[in-house]
């Protein structure tokens, strides 16, 4: 299993980036992440093709710890990854919020 980790520093207020974070469908297109999603049964199914590689999964519920923290889980179908989970933990700090 891999792990990746990354740290930012913003000099905004912890509420105003949850919500840009929160809002996952306004914060992909503006990433420019072409992910489409539907709902298929019970199951929320996700894709996007990258290089020429289409990647699809299962988009398991997000859990919100509002304001300060989400975590998202996601198994692939195919490609080279099997299972990924991303958590997002906001830090008010006096000069903004550590990401």
């Amino acid at each position: 299993m891999a792990t990746l980790s990354w740290t930012l520093e913003l000099a905004s207020p912890a509420a105003e980036v949850w919500s840009v974070l929160a809002d996952t469908d306004a914060f992909n297109r503006a990433a420019g992440l072409d992910f489409r999603f539907e709902r298929d049964g019970e199951l929320m199914r996700g894709q996007t093709t990258v290089l020429g590689v289409r990647s699809s999964w299962v988009e398991e519920p997000f859990v919100w710890e509002r304001p300060n923290r989400f975590v998202n889980r996601r198994v692939y179908d195919n490609g080279p990854v099997l299972r990924a989970t991303a958590t997002c933990t906001l830090e008010e700090r006096t000069d903004g919020t550590r990401v």
